[in-house]
């Protein structure tokens, strides 16, 4: 079973139109439509739960809510965009004149064809969200607003589904679900890795791979509150997927070191694809704030196109459809089953010959030597040197700067033909 580009994109356009907050209803479609693709375990944390310094809030949900004129006309709409309420507002339904409404308006005066995306989650309030175009044409002297929302003792929804390995270590890849129509910071992570599991389970992986499905933040340490014990014995390294579906620059926000086996199989698969922004630690935002925070300590890398809060769409209704594409959305579906590759290969080799191997009686050298043979093959030669049977195949791919699409083509035959042994074959931990 193969991934293509129109199954990926075709899933985020039918994930798009769904209403997601950081609980209720919208989370748990989106979890059955993917539960069709790949057998998640959904878990429900109820409200009021304490969870570490946190404690669940009350679920939300909405179904509808507009700001009408005097005359019964609607100016702005949630059933025609589900940025337009504050995700968490309370109900409302009051006439109220213009000044009054202007407090309960967001727009961006920089983007001002752009609907904004804002929260509340943990301060009782209510706010429309439209374009700042929209805003300027409300000039009645009155309007009524109304909000048919709910908060309720419900549930926090997250889900998980583990591929078991050959070896008990694990790899995580984690995603959020709790965003609305955000097309590339939002669903471009739980599409890409839907397929990525569906691909796993048809192998027998030498890694164990968990991929979490949670709410940003609290979501996220909710996953921690019932996994943390398992994940600090076995979980190696960890990749937090967001901000994968546009077309633009790659980014990777690192772990603390800057050197662990999650920083180094992502320097492995990005290091050749280009541009490419490297952002330290202090550059974070997403869940891997939570992993890698000291009390947690699992190292986890962030992985994006655009990274957030650095593009001019994010969170903001100009992060549409239009602005994922599906090449751009498979090139990071290519990436990350690099990364996988890079990963299951990660073991320690080491040269066998004395001297360079004769690559050409093996089938690995051109036929005929030209001027420019010898270029050609230097990434390969560079490997074959940094593989003293002391680095592991990332720390090989670091050292020799070789890329590592060219380097996974060649290792089967570089094995096969015993010019590489591997020293360790239960596993490297790093």
């Amino acid at each position: 079973m193969k991934t293509n580009k129109e199954d990926l994109y075709q899933f985020l356009v039918e994930l798009f139109p769904i209403c997601r907050s950081l609980t209720g209803p919208g989370v748990r479609q989106t979890l059955k439509m993917i539960q069709e693709i790949v057998p998640i375990h959904v878990f429900e944390e109820p409200s009021g739960n304490q969870v570490f310094d946190w404690v669940i809030p009350q679920e939300w949900s909405i179904d509808s809510a507009w700001i009408e004129d005097m005359s019964g006309n609607r100016v702005v709409d949630f059933a025609n965009n589900n940025l337009h309420v504050m995700s968490y507002s309370q109900a409302v339904d009051k006439v109220m004149s213009r000044d009054e409404l202007e407090s309960h308006l967001y727009s961006l005066d920089d983007l001002p064809q752009a609907i904004p995306y804002t929260t509340s989650y943990y301060r009782d309030d209510w706010k429309f969200c439209l374009s700042k175009h929209q805003k300027d044409q409300l000039n009645e002297p009155r309007y009524r607003a109304v909000i048919n929302s709910r908060h309720y003792q419900g549930s926090l929804t997250w889900a998980e589904v583990v591929i078991p390995g050959v070896l008990k270590d694990e790899i995580l890849f984690s995603c959020n679900i709790c965003h609305p129509s955000l097309a590339s910071n939002e669903l471009s992570g739980p599409v890409l890795a839907t397929y990525l599991a569906r691909e796993l389970l048809q192998t027998t992986p030498r890694y164990t791979y968990r991929f979490a499905f949670v709410p940003e933040t609290i979501g996220c340490l909710t996953f921690l509150k019932h996994r943390l014990q398992h994940l600090k014995e076995f979980c190696k390294a960890g990749f937090v997927l967001t901000c994968l579906g546009d077309a633009n620059e790659w980014s990777v926000v690192k772990t603390k070191s800057s050197d662990s086996l999650a920083d180094k199989a992502a320097m492995a698969v990005l290091r050749h694809r280009s541009p490419l922004r490297e952002y330290p630690w202090f550059n974070r935002g997403s869940d891997e704030r939570q992993y890698n925070f000291p009390t947690v300590n699992i190292p986890a890398v962030c992985l994006s196109r655009s990274k957030f809060g650095e593009y001019t769409q994010y969170h903001t209704s100009l992060d549409n459809l239009d602005f994922v594409t599906e090449n751009s959305l498979y090139e990071s579906f290519q990436m990350l089953a690099e990364l996988i590759e890079v990963l299951e290969a990660n073991q320690i080799y080491r040269v066998t010959s004395i001297g360079e191997p004769f690559l050409s009686k093996k089938g690995l050298y051109p036929a005929h030597s030209t001027r420019f043979s010898g270029h050609g093959m230097k990434p390969l030669m560079n490997f074959l040197n940094a593989c003293n049977g002391q680095r592991c195949l990332t720390e090989a791919l670091e050292y020799s700067l070789a890329p590592a699409r060219l380097i996974l083509d060649y290792l089967p035959s570089l094995i096969k033909t015993d010019v590489l042994k591997v020293v360790e074959h239960e596993g490297y931990k790093r």
